[in-house]
């Protein structure tokens, strides 16, 4: 008996251990550690940082143009139809800031400031540029009509290039002996004087010219050698003899029914001509208006060309406005 109580409680002692053994076994970490692979859980603060990157990402929403209104306080609009006036000159002064030009005009005097904005045309040399395309210095000419009680620039147009000179304006002299003709030019109001000789070559808008055709009064347009304004012409193109009769086909571009002018934008040299006419001699039925489209006989008496005739050939649009 003395002997079995000992081995009894090496009995009961191993059965104690045996059990604590499985019980540590079982527990919850024991048996993660013993099936596969670890998962790694991050962090707090990287959970943190991940929501934030997510969060921080830009996003671009797409608005189509259609969905776009104009802006009716800083939407200028479409220019309205008016007459306008050519301004030549060199440029004084460029304010980029305020959209301005200030122009000395060739035949002297002070200085016009001009306005231009988005729907002003900048042409140098031919091709179209912006306000930093005017230089100070530069011989500018300036399609221009009121606007606001203000010059506005509707066409601006800076030539640089070395090219032929070209003179436009009215016959006051010609010399027949010596073939020397003096024209005002309508620009600059300033006196020019050049020669015709054999090599220079005559034309007419109705046909060819001849040197009876320089008589007082004759609209005419010379071209001269690059960098001169007079010597010996190398062509000349009559536009217009007082005395003769010419048809103009085109665009109304403006109309003054109480004075009795109206300006076409003729088709076959793409010139806007001022025509005096009698309003009682136009039916109620081919009331002119801008935008139409009429055919129009007229003499040039070498001051205002007369409409002898004149008839509709494509009313104005709708949304043109009738001549008041």
């Amino acid at each position: 008996m003395n002997r079995l109580f000992p081995n009894l409680a090496v009995l009961l002692l191993s059965l104690t251990l045996a059990q604590a053994q499985n019980a540590q076994s079982d527990s919850p970490g024991e048996k993660n550690k013993q099936k596969g692979p670890a998962i790694e859980t991050p962090a707090a603060g990287e959970h943190a940082a991940s929501d934030s990157q997510v969060q921080a990402q830009p996003h671009t929403e797409m608005i189509p143009e259609t969905a776009i209104a104009p802006d009716p306080v800083l939407d200028p609009g479409p220019l309205p139809h008016k007459p306008m006036s050519l301004i030549g000159g060199t440029v004084k002064k460029v304010d980029a800031v305020r959209n301005r030009v200030l122009i000395q005009p060739f035949g002297g005097g002070p200085g016009i400031p001009v306005i231009f904005d988005e729907r002003s045309r900048i042409y140098r040399n031919g091709a179209a540029t912006t306000v930093l395309g005017i230089h100070r210095g530069e011989r500018i000419y300036v399609d221009t009509m009121s606007l606001d009680h203000k010059v506005f620039a509707r066409t601006v147009r800076i030539e640089t290039a070395t090219g032929p000179v070209e003179a436009h304006g009215q016959v006051v002299s010609f010399d027949p002996a010596q073939k020397v003709v003096r024209m005002r030019e309508s620009l600059t109001a300033q006196m020019v004087t050049f020669s015709i000789t054999d090599r220079t070559t005559l034309h007419m808008k109705n046909g060819t010219a001849s040197t009876a055709d320089f008589i007082p009064g004759a609209l005419i347009e010379a071209v001269f050698a690059p960098g001169r304004k007079g010597g010996i012409a190398d062509e000349v193109t009559v536009l217009a003899v007082p005395g003769n009769s010419y048809l103009f086909v085109g665009r109304i571009t403006n109309v003054d029914v109480r004075q009795g002018l109206l300006a076409i934008e003729n088709e076959s040299d793409q010139r806007n001509y001022e025509l005096r006419y009698d309003p009682a001699q136009v039916p109620e039925q081919n009331r002119l208006r801008v935008g139409a489209k009429v055919t129009a006989h007229a003499q040039f008496n070498g001051t205002s060309y007369m409409v002898d005739s004149i008839s509709v050939l494509e009313p104005a649009p709708d949304n043109a406005q009738a001549a008041r």
